[in-house]
């Protein structure tokens, strides 16, 4: 540390001069547990994965329909063991692995994904997906972006799987997590009605229609950058065609994974709170 000198404001700088402070990571720092993820990049496609030779697609459950914007669809395989979908890149960065199968359990499907960087190989295993429930997989356990060389998933089961959504790349980690007050926690949705009256009587069962999950929030202090921009643009487009993505309303709870769309009528504006800061509502409904 440098002195002043007694009897006048003369600093002395000692030897080898001064180290400076390491500064405090900024509060919007990407290894924050409790931000959010929106999955609305997919790196994967049926053109950069349809290549790989043991993906053996069942021609009338094509790797198209892991893409698909609708929900009815399905990929599987005529393989009987396991499937490797397998995509080669330079350098991109990744933040994670998602996917929502029909007949997990059924199945017994099993995940491994492999991820080749220029430092090492990540390995993550999920040794039972969840049936008809989504499920990411993040790469680094700090829930940093990753800089990958290729990215394989490695799927094994004992019977005909059945793949309704696929979904890895970049998500954007929106540095904040849902605000206290502002959480909504998954919910199940249903039109219902206990009885249905006919000629002055309730002689007519009711009904429960299920339809699907539901989360919504508060996404409080988000940075307001080129990276917000871009990433707000994608969200509106996906919300205006009705494209469902893969959504996680805080890291530490990677097993509240949805996959859903966000109404349009949900999309509102984000609010300004500051120069450089917004907060944003997000609903979500589909999948959990």
């Amino acid at each position: 540390m440098p002195s002043i000198l007694p009897g006048n404001n003369t600093f002395v700088i000692p030897t080898g001069g001064v180290t400076p402070p390491t500064p405090t990571p900024p509060p919007f720092s990407t290894k924050k547990a409790c931000q959010t993820i929106i999955c609305i990049n997919n790196a994967f496609n049926e053109s950069n994965l349809a290549g790989t030779g043991y993906v053996s697609a069942d021609p009338n459950y094509p790797l198209i329909n892991a893409f698909s914007p609708y929900y009815v669809s399905r990929f599987s395989t005529t393989r009987s063991s396991d499937m490797t979908l397998q995509y080669t890149t330079s350098n991109e960065d990744f933040t994670h692995v998602a996917v929502l199968c029909a007949n997990a359990k059924g199945c017994n499907l099993k995940m491994i994904v492999t991820a080749v960087t220029s430092s090492g190989t990540i390995v993550k295993s999920v040794d039972a997906v969840a049936d008809g429930k989504p499920m990411i997989v993040m790469l680094s356990d700090d829930f940093k972006v990753v800089k990958v060389n290729s990215v394989s998933v490695t799927f094994e089961f004992t019977a005909k799987p059945y793949i309704i959504a696929l979904n890895a790349g970049l998500g954007w980690l929106t540095g904040t997590g849902f605000s206290v007050g502002g959480f909504g926690p998954i919910k199940r949705l249903a039109e219902n009605n206990r009885f249905i009256a006919q000629n002055g009587y309730n002689n007519l069962p009711g009904y429960v229609y299920e339809k699907g999950r539901q989360t919504k929030g508060t996404i409080r202090s988000i940075r307001y950058d080129a990276v917000f921009e871009q990433n707000w643009q994608k969200l509106q487009d996906l919300s205006i065609n009705g494209i469902p993505f893969f959504f996680v309303w805080n890291l530490k709870r990677l097993d509240q994974c949805i996959y859903g769309t966000m109404p349009h009528a949900e999309l509102a504006d984000p609010v300004h709170t500051s120069n450089m800061l917004h907060d944003m509502n997000i609903t979500i409904e589909g999948w959990a």
